[in-house]
């Protein structure tokens, strides 16, 4: 599937203001919308005013006693994953750090799920590396949850996509990432299970959703603050 750019939320959160500056013109000037944070705890609250579908987030950073961290990103990331599961993360690291953002790739022993999706080495960024740090915020974007719908009690196979195209609805059975689950749009009732969300292992009752198309018959949602 292409990936679309114009519509993406992208929240930079780097302490360096040449860094941070650089990448928000980098994302923008490919159709991103950039947004911006010196550090987690101004990042914090933009994510009551809107949702991201990325976050990029240097691993160095100071935190709110001043102090500098080589893991302030990660602790960073660990918030963003409890908080908000469907932002992708992606930790800009130095490369005497890397093998804390490596570390941060293992899934974690109590839920099994990663910190973090993807890690950038910083000194790529100042040596003109754009495309490669490109590339992986498509290949991430790319990789966002997604949930299928079949037709569940009553709806034919075949449906033409502007039927149901941005109507909501609301998760009423969890969705495990192997298994069904079901979701209730303005149409009716839907068998749901999940496609890609190789990042989470469920998607809980009562999320919200947006239709965007239809594939092969069956109806493709996003968790609502995620769609384009």
């Amino acid at each position: 599937m292409a990936t679309k750019t114009r519509q993406y939320r992208i929240l930079v959160v780097e302490d360096d203001d040449n860094y941070r500056e650089s990448e928000c013109a980098l994302l923008r000037a490919k159709g991103y919308e950039a947004y911006s944070a010196s550090n987690p705890e101004e990042a914090k609250p933009l994510f009551s005013k809107q949702s991201f579908h990325l976050s990029l987030i240097d691993n160095q950073m100071p935190e709110r006693t001043g102090e500098t961290r080589d893991d302030a990103g990660i602790k960073f990331a660990r918030w963003i994953k409890e908080n908000h599961p469907y932002t992708g993360r992606i930790i800009i690291t130095k490369l005497e750090d890397i093998e804390i953002a490596k570390q941060a790739l293992l899934p974690e022993e109590e839920k099994g799920e990663k910190i973090v999706d993807a890690y950038f080495q910083k000194q790529h960024i100042a040596s003109g590396r754009v495309k490669d740090l490109l590339s992986l915020v498509s290949d991430n974007l790319s990789n966002r949850p997604l949930i299928w719908l079949a037709s569940w009690g009553g709806y034919p196979n075949e449906v033409d996509s502007l039927d149901f195209w941005g109507e909501q609805g609301v998760v009423e059975h969890d969705i495990e990432r192997f298994g069904t689950g079901s979701v209730r749009l303005e149409s009716g009732l839907f068998k749901a299970s999940m496609a890609r969300g190789y990042y989470v292992n469920r998607i809980k009752k009562g999320t919200t959703v947006k239709a965007r198309a239809v594939r092969a018959s069956r109806l493709e949602v996003l968790p609502l603050g995620n769609e384009y």
